[in-house]
This record gives C-alpha cells, sequence and structure tokens, in this order.
C-alpha cells in the first residue's frame, strides 16, 4: 500500500474526503478553493492580500506571524508571466502520472510571491510556501537563474505537494507523538520541531522521486537533475538519521517506513 505516491496511493480518497471540512481559520478562504480554474485573477490576488498582509516585517501577519517568504503579487504584468511559468512547469511534473495524480487531485491552485521591499530577496531559485489555513493552494515565486528555470520551478511545485499531502494527513493524525521535540534539520542546518524536520523529510522524498522518474533529452537538463539528485540524495539521508529515533503514531511510522524503503533507489544517479 502506497501513502505517499504510488500506482495505488490511498490519498486521493483522504483529499475527497477533505474538502468539505471546514473550521474557523480556514473558513473565510473556502471561496478561494470553490474555485474551477490553477490561477487567481487580479481581484481575487488583492482579496487574498488583504486577508494575509499585515506589515513589511509579517507579509502573512493576519494569519501566520512566522512567515518571511514574500506576499501576494498584485502586479498584473508579473502575474500574467507567472501563470505562463506555471503552466509550462505543470506540465514537467505531470510527466510523472503518480505525480500528475496528486497534483490534479490536491492543488487547487498556484499564487504568485513576490517580495515585499527591495530589502526582500526571495530565493534566486524561487521560494514556495504552502499553509495549514488554505490546503490546496501552493504560493510561490518565479526563479531569477537564467538556467534550467522551468525545470527549477517545477522542482519547487514538487516541493510543495508534498507538504500539501502530509498537511492533509495531519487533519487526521498526529503523525509524531512529541511534534514539537527539537530534532537536526539536514535541509536547514540547524535544530527544528520534529515535524517542521518531517515535513522536509517529506518535500526532499517527493523533489527525489521526481527527479529519478523524471526523464529528459537536453544534456544541461540531464546534469542539473544529476547535480540535484546528489544533493537530494545527502539531505534525505540526514533527515532520515534525525529522525530515527523520533516517537511515531502508526501512521507517522508507515509513511516513514516508505520513504526509507526507496533509500537505495534514489542513491543511484543516472
Amino acid at each position: 500500500m502506497n501513502l505517499l505516491i504510488g500506482p495505488k496511493t490511498k490519498f486521493i480518497n483522504v483529499v475527497s474526503c477533505y474538502w468539505n471540512q471546514e473550521n474557523a481559520l480556514e473558513k473565510q478562504f473556502q471561496p478561494f478553493l470553490k474555485r474551477s480554474t490553477p490561477f487567481l485573477n487580479l481581484s481575487e490576488c488583492e482579496k487574498l492580500l488583504a486577508l494575509t498582509y499585515l506589515n513589511e516585517s509579517q507579509p502573512f501577519g493576519k494569519v501566520d506571524a512566522f512567515s518571511t517568504v514574500g506576499m501576494v503579487s498584485t502586479s498584473e504584468s508579473y502575474n500574467e508571466l507567472f501563470i505562463q511559468k506555471i503552466e509550462s512547469a505543470t506540465q514537467i511534473v505531470c510527466k510523472v502520472c503518480e505525480l500528475k495524480l496528486l497534483l490534479d487531485s490536491s492543488v487547487k491552485f498556484f499564487v504568485p510571491l513576490i517580495g515585499v521591499s527591495s530589502k526582500d530577496e526571495l530565493r534566486s531559485g524561487g521560494s514556495g510556501k504552502s499553509a495549514h489555513w488554505l490546503k490546496g493552494a501552493i504560493f510561490l515565486s518565479l526563479p531569477t537563474t537564467p538556467k534550467n528555470s522551468i525545470l527549477e520551478l517545477a522542482l519547487n511545485i514538487v516541493h510543495e505537494l508534498g507538504h500539501q499531502i502530509l498537511m492533509v494527513y495531519q487533519d487526521a493524525d498526529q503523525i509524531l507523538i512529541n511534534p514539537n521535540e527539537e530534532i537536526y534539520s539536514s535541509v536547514r542546518k540547524t535544530k527544528r520541531p520534529a515535524i517542521m524536520s518531517f515535513h522536509a523529510l517529506i518535500a526532499v522524498y517527493f523533489m527525489l522521486f521526481f527527479l529519478k522518474n523524471l526523464s529528459v533529452a537536453d544534456e544541461d537538463q540531464r546534469d542539473f537533475i544529476n547535480e540535484r539528485q546528489k544533493i537530494l540524495y545527502s539531505d534525505f539521508v540526514g533527515g532520515a538519521f534525525a529522525l530515527k529515533d523520533a516517537s511515531f503514531t502508526p501512521v507517522g511510522l508507515a509513511l516513514f517506513h516508505e520513504m526509507l524503503s526507496n533509500i537505495e533507489v534514489f542513491k543511484k544517479v543516472s
């Protein structure tokens, strides 16, 4: 049985039950989830910005005091470019059929992110954000790297897809007995709450699965994939080792074991 990725994944059944649920914080965002297209129009972006933006130091402060990743873009020209780039990137993601299935079932729309000010430098490879208060929405900034920017964006989408999947599981299960216990994160290179380290591991797992199963003809893209696989594999092994003594719930342990079962497959770089 595949709980995360696979032709027989059980996640689709979980998602189908989720969309009819609401809680106090999420309720104000439910109208956004009832849309039929994957992109917000300008007025919807303006409304979402008004619901989330507090100030420069807390751009999502109305719903998340700790988020510092950009803010919702209300630039018409940027948002038009964002749509074009996301459409190209999702076509790449959908080349991996297992991820296409999850993307279609769990992601409702994409939200463009821009820097809060000229001092707010988003990651050149693109920044991303997923949030419990708006599951089904992936927030992304566009990569500014000159080479393989669309492939980089596709990888960022897959990264956030991993967070989306785990967030839905969290609605039904605690995943870890002590989710706030501090554990070293091989991705952030610092100690973080165990649930955040597990989120990071899930995201890395999804990216490794994507890169391992993506077929490209372009030599530059192959080099990009191989190099990124090596880095992500190292992060994955380190992250898994840090969580080896964590106390999981049965569901959390099943997710952890599913990821570990592929560790040798990911080690082989094509």
